[in-house]
C-alpha cells in the first residue's frame, strides 16, 4: 500500500494540472425569446406606462412658417405625469427639440393641466392623455426635401410609487415644399386628437376684454370676465427666488378674481429674471378658457 501513495498522488497532480490547462466552455445562451426585464414586483417600467408619439401639426411646412411638434402622451389608467411646474411634488415633463439648420425652436407649449391634491399638498397634471407642443419656424430661404427634427423628453409617472420616464429619442420627419404657406393652410388631420388639445393652451391674459393682474409686493391679484363660472383654478409658474400660497378665489358680479400670496427673496434669485407668472382658469375643466400672465420684477 505505502508503494502506491506516490503514484495516487502523482495521477491526481497530473489530472489537476490537465484541468487547468482546459478552456472554460463559453457559457450556454438561453433559447427562445428573451424574457422581459420589469421592476420587483412585476410592475411596468415608466416607458410603457407612458406610450409617446410625436408629428407635426402640418401636414408640410414652408419658407419662413410658424408650426408646431406635437408630442401625443398615452398614460396608463391611474397615472399621471406633470406639468412644467409639477408642484407640491414630482418632477416636471421637459421636451429638448433639435432642429435642422436654418430652423428656429421656440417655447414648449403645455395645455391646461389639472389640480391633484395628495397627503404632500397639491401637483398639477395630466391622466390618461395630454398632448405637449413646441414652437418652430422654418427658416426664410427655400426649402426642400424632408427636415428631420429629434426630440429628448423626461418625465416622471406617478401613482402609489413614482418613476422617471427616459423613453428613445423621438424623430419627426416633416415634408417641406416650396414658397410661403397658402392661405388657410391649417393643421395637420393626421391626429384629431392635436385640434383638441391646441385648443386648450392658455391664451395670453390680454385676449379676454377687462382682464387685468396687480402684484403689490406680498398678493398678486387677478381679474377676469366669469365667462358664467364661478370657480376657477390658479397654476403658478414657480422660479427662483419666487413662491406662492394658495390661492383664493371669489366671484364679484361678471368678474371672476384670484388672490394669491406670494413671498418674494431675490437672494434665492441663482441670478435669473425673477416674474410672477402662471395660468389662471375659468372653471375647473381642462377645456375650460384658461389665461397666461407674466409681471417682470426689478432686480432688487
Amino acid at each position: 500500500m505505502n508503494k502506491l501513495l506516490p503514484l495516487v498522488t502523482i495521477g491526481l497532480l497530473v489530472s489537476v494540472a490537465i484541468a487547468q490547462e482546459l478552456p472554460t466552455p463559453p457559457p450556454r445562451r438561453p433559447t427562445g425569446p428573451v424574457p422581459e426585464v420589469k421592476p420587483p414586483g412585476g410592475r411596468k417600467v415608466a416607458e410603457q406606462l407612458v406610450q409617446i408619439r410625436s408629428t407635426a401639426d402640418v401636414d408640410r411646412v414652408h419658407q419662413g412658417q410658424k408650426f408646431h411638434l406635437a408630442f401625443i402622451f398615452d398614460i396608463e389608467p391611474d397615472w399621471h405625469i406633470y406639468w412644467k411646474n409639477s408642484g407640491a411634488s414630482g418632477g416636471p415633463t421637459t421636451i429638448q427639440v433639435t432642429a435642422p439648420p436654418g430652423y428656429g425652436v421656440g417655447k414648449t407649449l403645455y395645455p391646461r393641466p389639472i389640480a391633484m391634491k395628495g397627503e404632500e399638498g397639491v401637483t398639477y397634471g395630466y391622466e390618461k392623455q395630454t398632448v405637449i407642443f413646441v414652437e418652430v419656424t422654418a427658416p426664410i430661404e427655400p426649402l426642400g426635401g424632408v427636415a428631420a427634427f429629434s426630440a429628448k423628453i423626461n418625465y416622471m409617472v406617478c401613482k402609489d410609487i413614482c418613476m422617471i420616464g427616459r423613453p428613445p429619442l423621438q424623430m419627426i420627419n416633416v415634408e417641406t415644399a416650396s414658397g410661403r404657406a397658402p392661405e388657410g393652410d391649417g393643421d395637420s388631420t393626421v391626429d384629431p386628437i392635436i385640434s383638441v388639445f391646441k385648443s386648450r393652451l392658455p391664451k395670453p391674459l390680454n385676449d379676454a376684454a377687462g382682464a387685468k393682474t396687480e402684484f403689490d409686493g406680498s398678493t398678486l391679484t387677478v381679474r377676469l370676465p366669469s365667462q358664467g363660472k364661478t370657480t376657477g383654478e390658479f397654476f403658478p409658474l414657480e422660479v427662483p427666488g419666487v413662491t406662492y400660497g394658495e390661492a383664493a378665489v371669489s366671484v364679484e358680479g361678471s368678474v371672476l378674481q384670484f388672490k394669491v400670496p406670494v413671498t418674494v427673496n431675490p437672494n434665492d434669485a441663482m441670478g435669473k429674471k425673477m416674474v410672477v407668472a402662471g395660468d389662471a382658469g375659468l372653471g375647473t375643466s381642462q377645456s375650460d378658457p384658461c389665461y397666461q400672465f407674466e409681471i417682470p420684477l426689478p432686480a432688487s
